[in-house]
Parts: structure tokens; sequence; C-alpha cells
């Protein structure tokens, strides 16, 4: 379960990658929210459609959040929500998400982006 903070880096064999995918869509869940409160998030994997809005609620705590990869970032407060459409430009895939906890250099969450 801890492996899915943690995505393979850049030098991954097909064998560790091939494991990570597995383990992530194992714990899938199919929904459209994503809630976070002081840097956890529920579910650990939402699994959602390319192309399709989903919400992150970031509870009411202690932490903002930067949401979004590469350039496709946004500012989530704490207490506030907001939709997104997973319309990411790799496409479909793993995409792991963080907190602004300096502690913590992991992941958070991942978005199972499907067909």
């Amino acid at each position: 379960e801890q492996l899915i903070f943690y995505s393979p880096g850049r030098d991954a064999t097909t064998d560790q990658l091939k494991a990570f995918s597995a383990v992530v869509t194992k714990y899938a869940k199919p929904g459209n929210t994503v809630f976070i409160k002081d840097c956890t998030a529920t579910p650990m994997v939402l699994e959602i459609p390319f192309g399709s809005e989903f919400t992150v609620n970031n509870e009411k705590g202690k932490t903002d959040i930067h949401f979004g990869f590469d350039k496709e970032r946004t500012i989530i407060k704490a207490g506030a929500s907001q939709k997104i459409k997973a319309d990411f430009k790799n496409g479909r895939g793993i995409y792991g998400y963080g907190c602004d906890d300096p502690r913590l250099k992991r992941s958070i969450g991942v978005l199972l982006v499907t067909k």
C-alpha cells in the first residue's frame, strides 16, 4: 500500500513499472471527488476517465494544496474545493500529487486516468 506514494523514477525497470501499476490499479476507487485534510487524501487512488471533471475538496485544516502536474497547477486553499478537468497534456496514466508539507518527500495520493 505505501508503494502507491512512491512512484518509480525515470530509471525504473519494466518490472518495477508493472509492479507499481498493479498496486495503483488494486487500490483504485472510481469516483469524482478527492478529499484532502492535512495532507492525507481519500481515496488514496481516484480512478477517473480522461476528459472528465473531478473535484478536489481541501477540507478545513492547516495546509493549502498546490494541485496539478508540471505547469498545470492550481492553489486550493484550506476549506475550499475546486473542479478540475482530467485532460492533462500527457493523457491517460498514473499521476501522483503531493502537498506543501516539506516533511513529506512523497505523493499523498494518486489519480488513475483511464480511457
